[in-house]
């Protein structure tokens, strides 16, 4: 009962998790929150990617994939469309059995730097199959906003901040002063 609500925007160490990378936050990532009804606004950031250590080789299987080495520990190269909705299903699946509201804000344009146009990650068809696997899987009890905007567009804040003020207004999410 400590959080109020979660913002969980970020899926990479899922993926990480399914595609057998050492880089991940553990089996239960994404479930605490559902079990306690706490409210979750959830987004598929950086959710197309697999992380591995920059300082290691770059796994033989990721090897012809686009690839970016993010800073001198995480380097990531993209997942494929089928993995991306594999991921999706995943996500739901820790997602759905939530006892408090969970809200999902779908950008179509990206979902992170590196997979806009021009950039190392930059694949449509890819990101095309993402956005379906969401839009699959997102069903009830999971609210779904879809928006023609990059995770990095003023769009997608303005988004996650009205679903905010709105579990505000109606009670959901509930302010206490001081601990």
């Amino acid at each position: 009962g400590y959080f109020a609500a979660v913002l969980d925007l970020a899926v990479a160490e899922i993926g990480n998790i399914m595609v057998g990378s050492a880089v991940n936050a553990g089996a239960n990532r994404m479930t605490a929150a559902a079990r306690r009804g706490t409210p979750i606004i959830a987004a598929p950031g950086f959710g197309d990617m697999i992380d591995f250590p920059t300082w290691a080789p770059v796994p033989e299987r990721f090897r012809t994939r686009p690839y970016h080495a993010h800073n001198r520990l995480i380097a990531s190269a993209s997942l494929t469309g089928p993995e991306r909705r594999d991921l999706a299903r995943e996500v739901a699946r820790r997602l759905k059995p939530s006892t408090g509201p969970v809200h999902f804000v779908l950008p179509t344009q990206g979902v992170h730097a590196w997979d806009t146009e021009g950039m190392p990650a930059h694949d449509p068809d890819a990101l095309a199959e993402m956005v379906e696997g969401y839009r699959a899987e997102m069903t009830d009890p999971i609210q779904l906003s879809v928006l023609d905007c990059h995770i990095n567009d003023a769009a997608f804040s303005a988004r996650v901040l009205e679903i905010i003020d709105g579990w505000i207004a109606d009670g959901t999410i509930k302010m206490t002063r001081g601990a």
